[in-house]
């Protein structure tokens, strides 16, 4: 008896690793039918991977009944990441991305599971164990988000420079982690919006509406609640949601990094043209010395 659709898994393309056996089944979905793509048995290639990619597939399937197979998959690829010295830098740095990211999505598709925000804290803590054993990860996993352009990849590129730049300055793995999970989250209440509620003034309730989405759940910390909410806000008191003018060195490091990475991300200017645009604020929408920490961020791992 063939599956039926309720029996189906969607998956991440960005979690699977090439040449390795997967232990699950992998289908992708053509005109109305998911179609046996990879089985478990086997491994995928990379050139099968980067063509899917290629044709923005973000996307594949697996059975529900593979779900606890495809976590040991996870899983096992992270430890591998994080504690494999054989394992090529590059291939470090796609499988944490890749997880961030998926991560990232899940939360975006459903915010009210507490599973889901695990999955983005475990991310974020592989995020900061990666940055601190290999700083040079920071280039490669930027270089991984070069052909990227989604909000998803965008939370996870102010994730990585956020909590890189809070290591700089001398702040503890438990921070970072703290810095990492909220820089990850940041934008989750831009996906309660419809294209038609792009309008300024419907925009700029984006860091509300997401802490809102997330608040009064014991499981998340006041920490990451305000990060969400005061990732747009600004010294210069031109942010939003509350034109404040006082803000916490925790909180102006992420929007530092999330003003640097929109406007290379998301609006497609090169980094040194985007960081040129923050230098030249007068007043500085942040602490002058985070803003020259961020630039030395930047030009050591030849971002800039």
């Amino acid at each position: 008896m063939a599956p039926n659709d309720s029996t189906y898994l969607s998956i991440s393309l960005a979690t699977l690793r090439a040449n390795i056996k997967l232990g699950f089944d992998v289908f992708i979905h053509i005109s109305e039918k998911h179609i046996l793509y990879i089985r478990g048995a086997d491994s995928i290639e990379n050139e099968r991977l980067e063509r899917l990619a290629s044709k923005n597939v973000r996307h594949l399937y697996i059975l529900d009944k593979d779900r606890e197979a495809y976590e040991v998959f996870l899983k096992a690829s992270q430890r591998a990441a994080l504690s494999d010295p054989h394992m090529p830098l590059a291939e470090k740095a796609e499988v944490i991305n890749g997880q961030a990211k998926s991560a990232v999505e899940k939360m975006f598709e459903n915010p009210e599971s507490k599973e889901n925000f695990e999955k983005a804290e475990q991310s974020a803590r592989a995020q900061v164990e990666l940055l601190k054993k290999v700083p040079a990860a920071l280039e490669t996993m930027m270089k991984i988000a070069e052909h990227d352009k989604t909000t998803y990849q965008h939370s996870v590129n102010v994730s990585n420079l956020a909590i890189s730049l809070a290591a700089k300055l001398g702040a503890a793995p438990e921070v970072c982690e703290i810095v990492g999970t909220g820089a990850l989250l940041h934008d989750i209440g831009r996906g309660a919006l419809t294209q038609g509620d792009m309008t300024a003034d419907k925009y700029s309730q984006h860091p509300r509406a997401g802490a809102q989405m997330l608040k009064g759940k014991p499981y998340i910390t006041k920490d990451v609640l305000d990060i969400i909410l005061l990732h747009e806000e600004r010294l210069d008191g031109k942010g939003y949601p509350g034109g404040l003018k006082k803000i916490e060195q925790l909180f102006q490091i992420v929007g530092l990094c999330n003003l640097y990475d929109r406007h290379v991300t998301l609006m497609g200017e090169p980094p040194d043209q985007a960081f040129a645009k923050i230098s030249a604020m007068n007043p500085p929408p942040y602490q002058k010395e985070l803003i020259l920490a961020l630039k030395d961020v930047l030009a050591k791992h030849k971002i800039l």
